[in-house]
């Protein structure tokens, strides 16, 4: 009797282990499904260039000096130094995760077997960390900090957890390699690492209460709930789907999947991978209520927050509803947000088949993703700046590593997995025009796609199955051409009409050396940001066209032109300067002059001009004076400014080592701020000049009164005492001090210290400014 229960127990946990293993690709029914990232070649183009460099920065790094806080913490002596930047400072230790997922989809993408040895090296130490260890944890984030918050003592400022810059995000860094790692290169000691990680989280933290869980959940944390979803995927084991609803932050989802937009103010990179985790579970859950919440963030962020290049966030955060003209910065476009868009598009797209997800791939893909790397050195941007006349800033190979350097490794390194999909009949789907080779080994079918998209709209397939066979071929056919677009086959015209945003399918019994020919209409054409009519992008196909405007000093009056085009059409008033270069030229129209544009992702070196203010005759001669004297002012302000800080903002105050006790931020008509209370203060550092006197102005509140009353310090001496008073109005208004000379003399930085009067506070402070005192 007993062995027949134990026999029947036996067959029932095999049976229930294959149905949760069997659930990642049976719950929902998809449109797509993708090919391996293994099965695709780049061919040479500018997204095979980018890959090689990226390629040639990842073997340039020593996994050792990655490795420094893990074998640290675990113990162990590091075998070489860390590497600098965010990687020295409390939140180091994210930059692992990034390489070893990094390496993996290069090792799929090219083959190259020093990847998969850079990965099996990672591996390796990271299981020795585990194993002395003994406890399953493996990390850069200190045990304490895990201790006190499985205990429930939990406490943050606002980008902290306890102490430690956002623990869950770094440890989501780790999580991510670990699978990925697994995923593309097989490794199965990344598995069982990732497995005994996955359970020391389960027994830390499954003690925790749900209303101690949106505590914690109120300082950023990555893409936990993702790769929890990730871990139940690949074991079936339904403890980690749960756990995943411990990172379901309430606060944030629940407007959502009430198709409510609040995402003003948010810091838009914090979000994204929450929502990248809820359509992930949806895929293998059918949770209606995670389709809910991913759809429609995902529509309101493309609707509502998007810049032409794809790239949505100023100063990393999400504005007001549909307001972007006002929002133009060297801030702009944070190169992560863009790298999770991206991935939660992906997952829509398979789920849907749905051209719209396609058509915003490819535009951020073409004029973020490429855009954000120099390709010269390989280095790439933490935000593509939109306001006229910035220039893009870049990291450097070892001593940067911040969050959009990481997700900068992954970038590059996986162009390959939105070329071509496949669906249930065995159909291929062309989805982006990158010269590369696909290989089905499973139906001995190879396609080749060349051409010189970029250049002049015309694509080549080759198409060579092992024998002759019958399918379909799906082409996309972009929403930006037209109807002139032509398609033929083995050099015959296709005569169906191509209807923009839509797919075009082909059938036949496909043979060796059959050819598709794609000869796109590529007009120039112009996208209005969703707040103002009058103020443009210009594209050409998939390309933004920004203006040249070199690398000499700016002049706002003189070198950054608005177009007086009078209601005509775009193609009256541009044209291209020759068929051998993708040079475009204003005729007739520029205010002061005309201007070169060219492609976003060519101008990696220069300044340039992205959004164009356009007028018709009447309307320019009647702004004229009020536009040039904004610019004038701007400029000068620009010029004026040493240091500025914005307040409530992660990054701003993490590169001025802001601190603080009782302490908070918040968010008001638009703009965050950073306010104290009950003896609470903040300190942060500035950059200052000796050659002559500054001024500093801060940013306040028209309605903070006098229960707003606080010291202003300069290294540790009084600088002004401040009691605020009530306003005609609730506007923002600059409150201007300034400063004694010695205070900054023979100094390049200052401690400027916020610290409230007793039973006071420090009012709602949205930004401080140096500027040479004129």
């Amino acid at each position: 009797m007993t062995h027949s229960r134990a026999f029947l127990l036996l067959i029932y946990l095999l049976l229930t282990a294959n149905y949760c293993l069997c659930k990642d690709r049976h719950n929902i029914r998809m449109a797509l499904e993708p090919f391996q990232l293994n099965q695709i070649r780049l061919l040479p183009s500018p997204f095979k260039h980018a890959q090689t460099l990226d390629a040639e920065w990842l073997l340039s790094l020593e996994p050792d000096r990655l490795l420094h806080r893990f074998h640290k913490n675990a113990g162990l002596p590091p075998k070489a130094d860390n590497y600098g930047g965010w990687e020295t400072e409390r939140g180091g230790g994210r930059g692992l995760g990034h390489y070893m997922s990094a390496c993996a989809m290069m090792w799929a993408s090219t083959g190259e077997q020093k990847f998969k040895e850079r990965t099996d090296y990672v591996i390796d130490e990271l299981k020795r960390c585990q194993d002395v260890k003994g406890t399953g944890y493996i990390g850069s984030v200190e045990d304490s900090i895990w201790m006190q918050v499985g205990e429930g003592e939990i406490y943050s400022t606002g980008f902290d957890l306890n102490g430690a810059i956002v623990p869950w995000f770094i440890l989501h860094k780790l999580f991510a390699g670990l699978y990925d790692v697994h995923v593309y290169t097989g490794n199965e000691k990344a598995k069982s690492v990732l497995i005994h990680l996955s359970d020391w989280a389960y027994n830390q933290f499954k003690g925790l209460d749900d209303e101690q869980w949106q505590k914690i959940l109120a300082c950023e944390h990555g893409g936990m709930l993702e790769v929890l979803v990730n871990v139940y995927s690949i074991t079936g084991d339904m403890k980690y789907l749960e756990m995943s609803h411990w990172f379901d932050h309430q606060q944030f989802l629940s407007p959502l999947s009430h198709q409510i937009d609040s995402l003003a103010g948010l810091h838009a990179n914090t979000q994204i991978p929450k929502v990248v985790g809820v359509e992930r579970r949806h895929l293998l859950t059918n949770n209606e209520k995670d389709k809910i919440t991913s759809h429609f963030f995902w529509e309101t962020v493309i609707e509502n927050h998007t810049y032409c290049i794809g790239g949505n966030g100023d100063g990393e955060h999400f504005g007001p509803k549909g307001i972007l003209s006002s929002r133009l910065s060297d801030r702009t476009a944070e190169t992560c947000n863009t790298y999770n868009m991206l991935k939660l598009t992906k997952m829509l797209l398979l789920e849907t088949g749905d051209t719209k997800y396609s058509d915003y791939y490819e535009k951020a893909l073409y004029n973020h993703i490429l855009a954000s790397q120099n390709p010269e050195t390989g280095m790439t941007t933490y935000y593509l700046p939109l306001v006229a006349g910035s220039k893009r800033g870049y990291s450097s190979a070892f001593d940067t590593f911040t969050c959009c350097v990481g997700t900068g490794f992954e970038n590059h390194a996986r162009y390959g997995e939105a070329i071509y999909f496949k669906d249930k009949k065995n159909n291929i789907f062309v989805n982006l025009y990158i010269p590369s080779v696909l290989t089905w080994q499973e139906k001995g079918i190879t396609l080749k796609q060349e051409g010189n998209y970029e250049r002049d709209g015309n694509i080549r397939i080759t198409v060579t199955p092992s024998k002759s066979e019958k399918f379909s071929m799906l082409l996309r056919i972009p929403y930006w051409t037209t109807e002139k677009t032509e398609i033929k086959v083995n050099g015959k015209k296709m005569n169906t009409l191509l209807v923009p945003g839509t797919n075009f399918k082909i059938t036949r019994e496909w043979k060796k050396g059959d050819v598709i020919e794609i000869n796109f209409d590529m007009p120039v054409y112009t996208e209005p940001t969703p707040d103002n009519p009058n103020r443009m992008a210009i594209k050409y196909g998939p390309w933004v066209l920004a203006g040249k405007l070199g690398n000499k000093r700016i002049d706002p009056m003189k070198d950054i032109p608005v177009l007086i085009t009078d209601n005509k059409p775009v193609s009256e008033w541009i044209r291209r300067i020759s068929l051998d270069s993708l040079l475009f030229k204003t005729q007739n129209i520029g205010e002061p002059s005309d201007i070169v544009l060219a492609p976003f992702y060519t101008l990696y070196n220069e300044r340039y001009i992205v959004y164009f203010d356009v007028f018709d005759s009447t309307g320019w001669e009647r702004r004229k004076q009020e536009y040039q004297n904004y610019l004038r002012e701007q400029e000068v302000l620009k010029q004026q400014t040493v240091d500025f800080i914005q307040l409530g903002e992660m990054e701003p105050e993490r590169e001025h080592s802001l601190k603080g006790s009782n302490t908070a931020v918040g968010e008001f008509i638009g703009r965050k701020f950073r306010l104290s209370w009950n003896d609470g203060w903040f300190t942060f550092d500035m950059k200052v000049t000796d050659q002559t006197p500054l001024q500093l102005i801060m940013t306040c509140c028209g309605n903070d009164g006098e229960s707003c009353s606080f010291d202003i310090y300069i290294d540790d001496k009084l600088l002004r005492s401040v009691t605020m008073r009530l306003q005609k109005s609730e506007d923002l208004y600059d409150m201007k001090i300034d400063i004694p000379f010695e205070s900054t003399s023979n100094k390049d930085k200052v401690k400027i210290s916020f610290k409230s009067h007793k039973e006071r506070m420090i009012g709602r402070i949205f930004g401080v400014r140096l500027i040479k005192k004129m």
